[in-house]
């Protein structure tokens, strides 16, 4: 295998660097291996891109481990059936490996969206909690729609199926006062709910939801990946902050902000040094574009960059991002046994929903097949 996918460089000292707790993951690794047979190869991605219409793929996907989920919810409901593999397999791995943290570092960004939702449906509805009727009722055939509980069924969010809180309990919280009852989510959501409300108690702010948030996931994160304690996977997380700054870099309403309020924002332990970040407050999009090309990540970012700064568009340059992310996570081969070939399997099954999506949502909206099989780069494990 290439020692440089995508433009990002692997770095072969960490193939010697020691990593503990290495013979736990020693009877998760033959199981992991064979579950990596179930993953639709770069031909069979291409091979949809290929074909004439949805339907056609769906019939294609019929005879993949995508095909269970047909029969089992009887429809072809994109997000459902996406949703349930994922947690099929985030279930399935979990209950092979001595700690949840490697899955958790997939699975705590969706418990983070939910509580995002909940936070946010607490904010803006503050009298929705004394309700007495619950979700379940208020959502039953022939319930009176007159009653605030009912306006706020209609309210709720569509929650994400892949946090460790399933969208019935958070439906259900959104019912409770928060956070005074903060202690019915996991300790370290809930820890996490209560310094939000905190902060947005004290500062009155509704922007600081959202950072205080993002701050918390990336602290999470960073416990799980050092009770892993992987040279590996510290740095493809730290990836992640990377491509997470250069996001808030990049976007527009980031670009009147002052250095105070962007070293807020930005997270720190990533490749990229947070002061390179911070000392472009105020400049213009061109020369934050500039920065990021100079740094080790520009060569895999590059098409994405170039498109956003002619067109304004972030799309191409999210695809180059989520790639760069997965082309690391691809070379936990090199690694006998640990945990990064676990990391490996996950990447790639997270990466191979977002393709199979990327697809037919592609199809259906009226792209063609060279058109796609521009976004299938060859990187799926």
């Amino acid at each position: 295998m290439s020692a440089n996918v995508a433009g990002v460089p692997f770095v072969p000292a960490l193939l010697g660097r020691p990593r503990k707790g290495m013979a736990r993951y020693a009877q998760a690794f033959g199981k992991v291996k064979a579950m990596e047979n179930s993953l639709l190869g770069p031909g069979s991605l291409q091979r949809m891109a290929e074909l004439p219409d949805t339907r056609a793929i769906w019939i294609f996907l019929n005879d993949t481990v995508y095909g269970r989920w047909f029969k089992e919810t009887g429809e072809r409901d994109l997000d459902l059936i996406m949703g349930s593999e994922l947690r099929s397999t985030f279930d399935e791995v979990g209950k092979i490996l001595p700690s949840r943290d490697v899955i958790e570092l997939f699975t705590l960004e969706h418990d983070v969206i939910n509580l995002r939702h909940l936070i946010k449906h607490h904010l803006e509805n503050p009298r929705s909690k004394s309700s007495g009727t619950s979700q379940s009722e208020s959502r039953r055939p022939g319930s009176s729609s007159s009653g605030p509980s009912s306006g706020n069924a209609e309210m709720m969010p569509d929650l994400d199926p892949l946090g460790s809180v399933g969208p019935k309990k958070m439906q259900a919280l959104m019912e409770l006062e928060m956070p005074e009852n903060a202690q019915e989510l996991p300790p370290d959501l809930a820890e996490l709910a209560r310094e939000v409300f905190k902060t947005y108690q004290d500062t009155r702010d509704p922007s600081s939801v959202d950072t205080e948030l993002d701050r918390g996931l990336f602290e999470e994160l960073w416990k799980r990946s050092d009770n892993l304690q992987s040279p590996f996977v510290e740095r493809w997380l730290a990836l992640r902050v990377d491509m997470a700054n250069i996001r808030v870099l990049l976007r527009p309403r980031s670009r009147e902000l002052d250095q105070e309020v962007l070293e807020r924002i930005i997270q720190d332990r990533g490749t990229i040094a947070q002061k390179k970040f911070l000392e472009l407050a105020g400049t213009s999009l061109e020369k934050r574009i500039i920065m990021v090309e100079k740094t080790h990540l520009g060569p895999a970012l590059i098409k994405g960059l170039k498109h956003l700064g002619e067109t304004g568009d972030m799309g191409p340059l999210e695809n180059d991002m989520t790639d760069a992310i997965f082309s690391h996570a691809r070379q936990a081969s090199l690694f006998p046994l640990g945990v990064e070939p676990v990391l490996g399997f996950l990447a790639g099954k997270v990466n191979e929903a977002r393709l199979v999506r990327l697809v037919i949502t592609g199809k259906a909206n009226g792209l063609s097949a060279e058109e796609l099989k521009g976004y299938l780069r060859g990187d799926h494990v």
